[in-house]
């Protein structure tokens, strides 16, 4: 079988961070730059980025999208879109990596620092550096100085990490009721996903992007 070379580099990079990642569905998760730029048009490019060294573009985002899809088995369309939809808004379509002014807040659905923290420790090769940053495994939360706030976010910052937060957090922290309404689809699944379990308001910006996200993912399925 032959494969566009786009489409086989995106495998062959899938395939290698799977080596290190927990046994999942890989290629159920598979999403295109393509159908991230029909979702958010900005994503083509780092234009207009306001701090360009956080900015990645579709093609860069798409392989680690895909990877953290298939790590905790989203392999649903519906979720697909929420999920992307949150990444977009959160990020400013990607142009984003964390919060300048909010001490630990980042990632691209720029999750608070204790969401992080926990993040963080649930990769074993960081557990470490978070332990050497905060003093110790027993320290609280509380005890941790903004400095090490933003040391330990910065650890998963990567792009590797930071587009599979959102996957972590939906996996970890949702109630299997949001994640019923979520699969179901419609806009009332996205909204108690992000006002229930994220506990934001959706905004009209995440609203388009998910109609744009159900267009390209569930209606084109």
């Amino acid at each position: 079988m032959h494969f566009p070379g786009a489409v086989a580099a995106m495998l062959l990079l899938l395939i290698s961070l799977s080596v290190a990642l927990p046994r999942g569905c890989y290629l159920c998760g598979y999403v295109t730059p393509k159908q991230l730029v029909q979702i958010g048009r900005a994503t083509a490019s780092c234009d207009g980025a306001k701090f360009p060294a956080e900015c990645a573009t579709a093609d860069q985002a798409a392989p680690f999208i895909s990877a953290a899809f298939g790590k905790f088995n989203i392999a649903t369309s519906t979720e697909k879109a929420a999920l992307i939809a949150l990444i977009m808004s959160e990020s400013g379509q990607f142009k984003s990596n964390f919060r300048h002014d909010v001490a630990g807040q980042g990632t691209r659905n720029m999750q608070m620092f204790r969401f992080n923290l926990e993040y963080a420790l649930s990769f074993p090769e960081l557990v470490p550096q978070v332990n050497a940053i905060r003093g110790g495994e027993g320290t609280p939360i509380s005890a941790i100085s903004p400095d090490g706030q933003n040391a330990i976010r910065d650890l998963v910052l990567p792009n590797r990490y930071s587009f599979g937060s959102a996957m972590w957090f939906y996996t970890v922290k949702c109630t299997d009721a949001v994640k019923k309404g979520v699969r179901a689809g419609g806009e009332a699944g996205f909204r108690d996903f992000l006002t229930i379990c994220v506990g934001t308001k959706v905004s009209d910006t995440a609203r388009v992007l998910y109609a744009n996200a159900v267009a390209t993912l569930v209606h084109d399925a």
